[in-house]
């Protein structure tokens, strides 16, 4: 798709045992899109986000950044290049405060980075409140909060959510949910991987569902509120 941020085409990726695990897959995100991989455990989410990110090489096809293909890239590369990563496990280094954690990821002099962690403490209060606490004693929810703030801080032109609200409250998972409208609205595009049709719906425009490393439909945000498609289309992946 021509002006794409995402362009993934025909992807297929390997287990390590030399099986296909994942595709052939073809989709794209334009500024600002928002597309949910669902699925349930073991159907190649993860291994998507790692493919897409640079951890795992691809058997075929291509990905493309604005028009560019990432062929060779490394992860580093691709952060540089406008990509962020919020991991499944959020993986916070437990000893560091929100406001250090805050301040290693943002880029450029003190003023500007200290500018970007208040924009990141006017998106999330509660971490302002907690700007000292150490990521250890956080709740689960401020956790992902930081994990969320701490990819944004760098002004990704893509972001990756690895399940974001595994673990967390229904509360809570409004609380964040309601950040992917704010990030939307700033042109960020956004790919998430989620497990439950509801919470795909609340965050993403549609979805692609994967079978088993496969992806066998399409679905609208409207189809992922209905639970007859719904039941209909996950009754497969576990059959």
């Amino acid at each position: 798709m021509t002006g794409a941020v995402l362009d993934c085409r025909d992807i297929t990726l390997e287990d390590e045992t030399g099986r296909r695990a994942l595709g052939p897959l073809s989709f794209s995100l334009s500024v600002g899109g928002r597309l949910a991989i669902l699925g349930v455990n073991g159907a190649g989410k993860t291994r998507l986000v790692r493919a897409i990110m640079g951890f795992l090489p691809l058997s075929n096809g291509s990905i493309a950044l604005n028009g560019q293909s990432m062929v060779g890239w490394s992860v580093p590369a691709r952060a540089q290049a406008g990509i962020g990563l919020v991991p499944a496990g959020r993986r916070l280094f437990p000893a560091m405060s929100v406001a250090e954690t805050l301040d290693v990821a943002a880029m450029g002099r003190r003023i500007e980075r200290a500018r970007s962690m208040d924009q990141m403490y006017d998106l999330f209060p509660r971490l302002a409140e907690r700007r000292d606490g150490l990521a250890w004693s956080l709740s689960g929810g401020e956790q992902q909060m930081l994990a969320i703030a701490r990819a944004l801080i760098r002004r990704p032109k893509l972001i990756l959510f690895d399940e974001p609200f595994l673990g967390l409250g229904p509360a809570v998972v409004e609380d964040i949910a309601s950040t992917f409208d704010r990030i939307a609205e700033e042109g960020v595009a956004v790919l998430v991987t989620e497990q439950t049709p509801a919470r795909a719906a609340r965050i993403a425009e549609e979805a692609v569902l994967l079978v088993r490393g496969t992806p066998v439909a399409r679905l609208s945000r409207e189809e992922l509120r209905s639970e007859a498609v719904v039941e209909n289309m996950l009754g497969a992946t576990t059959a």
